[in-house]
């Protein structure tokens, strides 16, 4: 059960930073282009839908992560009351 949390941790890690590296490499390309005189004005920085689709994932990995959790402390609570 842990294992889903993980890897839905993972997921939204990897888009954080993802996210975080394109801003940087965005600032520095125009960084450059100003400083070599290009004109930028038709160029356009966009994240695609593969990180949309992968925040999207990461957050129902989480809500699943949650519900396995949940039902393993309901199960776990159910077997405890059976036993008294």
């Amino acid at each position: 059960m842990m294992l889903v949390l993980y890897l839905a941790l993972s997921t939204l890690t990897g888009g954080s930073v993802y996210m975080a590296y394109s801003d940087a490499a965005s600032k520095e390309a125009l960084y450059q282009a100003k400083q070599a005189n290009i004109d930028m004005q038709g160029v356009s920085i966009r994240f695609g839908w593969s990180l949309v689709l992968a925040w999207i994932s990461g957050g129902a990995q989480l809500v699943t992560s949650f519900g396995f959790l949940l039902a393993c402390r309901l199960i776990t609570k159910q077997r405890e009351v059976l036993e008294l």
